[in-house]
């Protein structure tokens, strides 16, 4: 299993660290804790394969998906374009945005509505 860099501000040893810690508790790990990190690796590996333009760094906007690293969450860019602003106005308002950012924020979007939640029944 190869955990993949898309929390930016890792370097290299330390995904290199979390993946052995992981693989090494792996079978000790209860079956919910398990099911929980094996969820979030896979996540993971979407995400860093899917969406190059989409970042996740706990030390930016708390940990939500941004674009590029920058200061501008994925959901501030779908509340502007829900709210009825075109690509042009989006594009002229936030200069620093590319046009293939609005195009992965919808690609990542949809890609969310297509997930199935599964519960985790207890006992």
């Amino acid at each position: 299993m190869s955990l993949p860099v898309v929390f930016r501000g890792l370097a290299d040893n330390d995904v290199h660290e979390i993946q052995a810690w992981y693989e090494a508790r792996q079978p000790g790990l209860g079956t919910r804790t398990r099911a929980f990190l094996d969820f979030v690796v896979a996540i993971m590996n979407r995400m860093a394969t899917t969406f190059a333009r989409i970042t996740v760094n706990p030390e930016v906007c708390t940990g939500k998906p941004c674009i590029r690293g920058l200061r501008f969450p994925v959901s501030r860019l779908l509340g502007l374009l829900a709210a009825g602003q075109t690509r042009e106005e989006i594009l002229k308002a936030y200069p620093y945005l590319e046009s293939p950012d609005i195009d992965e924020a919808l690609a990542y979007a949809a890609s969310l509505a297509e997930d199935e939640t599964v519960e985790i029944v207890t006992g």
